[in-house]
């Protein structure tokens, strides 16, 4: 619900305030044809003024630069002339608060001294802008506070006093909501003022500021102070500050879960809009409209609304809208490519990077990244996302974007089996929603605590919990919640027996997966609804829903099927394009095509790309895409191959056995051999998952994880095993740890498999900056050769080369094997 100020707030402010500079504005044809009919120095101020105003918009430098040839004018203690010279002093202030602070104190400094002297109205926003430059930008927030108390202490008028309140409470509300509250209170206590229209349009304001302090306390109070803020400006005539209170609140209703709601308080802004509202406030209230658009499942829409928007605020530097129609436009393509919808983001934050935005602003572009990698089974950058999101809105005090981040940490450690972590952080989940009465975030913390709880046979409790998620989510409309949430409680309701309810959370969830047609869930639905008719002893029903099940599974195969062919057909024509384009412009370094001729080239390059073209991004924020698709094709591959691994792990060590047991109960053979094997493949089986579980071995220390993962316990009792280790040693950098972790447990299983060894030594150690292993056996070895053939060792060369290492290889015949792994 945060503007940014932009140049109509200057505008709009010297419009307003009698005897300002531009008061009126002379309709010029152009500048000098304008200065040519000036009659003295003070008109030639007044018509450069007008004229740097009315073009800043698409020249910058040369609004600034006229400004700055007023202030350069010679007065001679003409007080008209002085006035009007401080009048530009402000404007200047104005304009480089958002390009460099320590100019703007300068040029505010300037025109405080000019303005107190003569007593000037525009002194208000001259110590406006003085103090929230020091509250923002220089972090001297006691001196900022003083300088405004004072201001509105001195102030004769009470517009001008609403409107220091206004601005103090504007930048105050992130770092203290309850100071802000208090601050813009005072104005809505006022009863009248003798500029009636200024006087509704400020204490209406004074009611959005309230509503906005309340956003990150509680969710229901910023609505109640919205709809104030509305009642009072439909009697006022400012438009563009009805809309934005509109807009607030179809934000907050959407929050709330209220999605219908919030959709027709969206249509009836866009009723309210006419020719004096600017583009800026429009853009503004669409942008806001892509992201419930997107919420409500009108995916495409919300990409064509999000295009036009992200366009207009990077035209008008309007930095971090833009940044939030980049997040939206990437929750759009999340259903169609997620892949697209990451590179989205990391342009985002890069974006952001470029534009000096602070990061920690970032929390719903982590957030985003967090669902994403989650989405592709990547947990460790889920986690890593989320945490960072966690973070940042915490320091921003944006208590629903942290309740959500850490409901979803909490899941995906529920997933990696951590429960005692994932309850904490559930519990917290709910604490934070509380504050902000975002029950959305309250529900998906109580179910998680719910499966929890089911998973510990605690299932009354679990029941209560599961519950109490499905009361929230019914008040808030959020149908895939909804339906999630029953399918989960007939599942436990069926666990208990109690098939009569379980039955009918799955009738009222199969209604519901109709009404949004969902297949996953009608899937999950049906299965669930065969098993509970099979406890019954139903077979007829049980094979009927089983079948049904069946269908909604083959469906769903074949539209993620569809899905990433769609895909990988996109990403083939993108990079094709991007080779045509390099090679024109290979070309055109060596000769010049004229304008026709290169435009003609371009459309026939881009004509076969028919309807794909739609689905790529404005090549504006994208240009990296293809290095980022690179990387997570590469993703794709080592996920690939490490499926291929663990198939060849199943087939060489448990298939064979299963082939054993299979024989000896055919046979009909009795005795130890068939409960030996049984217990052979339960090991083979413990040590694959132990083997693949590396998220868990990774999140411990180096020393704790070594000996996990090489199953010491298990470990040939005919090898000595020596791992040396200097005390207090670790590896902090994640990815270095997964991939020593890999490394080891090939050298040792080719040990193990091929060397005839009787001892292996593994040994860490800290050089400076580095850290080396080494390994060694004293097995067959063999010739070096021979070695560069192996599958095993050439994985190890791979993932040596990933973490940015060196690696010695060393071995001779009946000589042993070493290796040494420097990062």
């Amino acid at each position: 619900m945060n503007h940014s100020l932009s140049l109509k707030a200057v505008v709009l402010f010297i419009g307003l305030i009698p005897g300002i500079l531009f008061a009126q504005q002379p309709n010029i044809k152009s500048l000098n044809e304008s200065l040519s009919k000036a009659e003295n120095l003070s008109d030639t101020i007044k018509i450069r003024g007008n004229y740097a105003i009315k073009i800043f918009s698409k020249d910058q430098e040369r609004g600034i630069k006229l400004l700055k040839e007023n202030t350069s004018i010679e007065t001679h203690g003409d007080e008209k002339l002085i006035k009007l010279k401080g009048d530009c002093f402000l404007a200047l202030a104005d304009i480089y608060k958002r390009i460099d602070l320590d100019t703007c104190l300068m040029y505010s400094d300037s025109a405080i001294n000019i303005l107190d002297k003569y007593k000037m109205r525009a002194l208000t926003h001259a110590v406006s802008i003085k103090a929230e430059v020091l509250y923002r930008g220089k972090d001297e927030k006691e001196k900022a506070c003083d300088l405004m108390k004072k201001a509105v202490a001195e102030s004769q008028f009470v517009i001008d006093k609403m409107k220091l309140r206004g601005s103090w409470a504007n930048y105050v509300k992130l770092d203290d909501p309850l100071e802000g509250i208090r601050i813009a209170k005072a104005n809505t206590q006022l009863k009248s003022a003798p500029d009636t229209a200024l006087f509704i349009q400020y204490k209406g304001m004074s009611y959005r500021l309230i509503a906005q302090c309340y956003e990150s306390i509680d969710a229901n109070k910023c609505l109640q102070y919205t709809d104030s803020a509305i009642q009072v400006l439909q009697s006022g005539t400012y438009k563009e500050a009805l809309l934005d209170a509109l807009t607030d609140k179809s934000s907050v209703l959407m929050t709330l879960g209220k999605t219908e709601e919030s959709l027709r308080t969206y249509e009836y802004a866009f009723t309210k809009i006419d020719s004096t509202v600017s583009k800026s406030s429009i853009n503004y209230i669409k942008g806001c409209y892509s992201n419930a658009l997107l919420i409500t499942g009108k995916i495409q829409e919300s990409i064509k609304i999000s295009e036009e928007v992200i366009e207009y605020y990077d035209q008008t530097k309007q930095y971090h809208n833009a940044i939030e129609g980049m997040r939206i436009m990437s929750g759009s393509y999340r259903g169609i490519d997620v892949y697209k919808a990451i590179a989205i983001i990391y342009e985002a934050i890069e974006y952001a990077k470029t534009h000096q935005l602070p990061a920690e602003r970032n929390f719903s572009l982590y957030h985003s990244l967090g669902c994403y990698y989650e989405d592709l089974g990547d947990l460790e950058n889920a986690k890593k996302y989320y945490r960072y999101s966690i973070d940042c809105s915490g320091k921003c005090n944006r208590f629903s974007t942290e309740a959500l981040a850490t409901s979803a940490l909490a899941c995906v450690l529920y997933k990696e089996k951590n429960i005692q972590e994932s309850e904490l952080l559930y519990k917290e989940a709910i604490e934070l929603g509380k504050k902000v009465g975002y029950d959305s975030a309250i529900g998906e913390a109580l179910l998680g605590l719910g499966r929890i709880y089911a998973e510990k046979k605690e299932l009354a409790k679990a029941q209560t919990y599961m519950q109490n998620a499905l009361t929230k989510f019914v008040g808030t409309n959020h149908e895939e919640n909804i339906i999630e949430t029953r399918i989960a409680l007939a599942n436990l309701l069926k666990d208990k027996r109690d098939f009569v309810h379980a039955k009918k959370h799955i009738d009222k969830a199969l209604h519901s997966c109709n009404t949004i047609k969902s297949k996953i869930q009608l899937y999950k639905s049906y299965k669930l609804l065969s098993e509970i008719y099979d406890e019954e002893n139903d077979t007829g029903q049980s094979l009927r829903y089983l079948k049904k099940s069946v269908l909604y599974k083959d469906s769903v195969f074949m539209d993620e099927k569809r899905t990433e062919i769609n895909r990988m057909e996109t990403k083939y024509e993108t990079e094709k394009k991007e080779q045509q384009i390099q090679l024109l412009e290979a070309n055109n370094q060596n000769q010049q095509l004229s304008l026709e001729k290169a435009e003609q080239e371009r459309n026939m390059m881009f004509a076969g790309l028919g309807l794909l073209v739609l689905l790529t991004v404005p090549v504006g924020f994208y240009t990296r895409q293809r290095n980022k698709n690179k990387v997570l094709e590469a993703r794709i591959n080592s996920e690939n191959k490490e499926c291929t691994r663990i198939a060849k792990e199943l087939h060489d060590s448990v298939s064979g056995s299963l082939t054993t047991i299979r024989y000896l109960l055919e046979s009909g053979t009795e005795g130890n051999s068939l409960v030996e094997n049984i217990e052979s493949v339960s090991k083979e089986v413990r040590g694959i998952s132990h083997k693949l579980n590396m998220s868990a071995l990774a999140n411990q220390g180096i020393k704790e994880a070594v000996y996990d993962a090489l199953m010491l316990n298990q470990f040939p009792k005919d090898i000595q095993l020596a791992i040396n280790m200097p005390e207090g040693f670790e590896v902090k950098d994640f990815e270095v740890k997964i991939n020593f972790i890999r490394i080891l447990q090939e050298l040792v299983q080719n040990t193990i498999k091929y060397a005839e060894a009787s001892s292996v030594e593994i040994s860490f150690e800290q050089e400076k900056q580095s850290i080396v292993l080494t390994y060694q056996d004293n097995g067959k070895g063999c010739d070096m050769e021979q070695i560069s053939l192996g599958n095993g060792l050439r994985n190890i060369k791979d993932r040596v080369k990933y973490i940015k290492g060196t690696l010695e290889f060393d071995s001779q015949p009946d000589n042993g094997f070493y290796c040494c792994i420097k990062i």
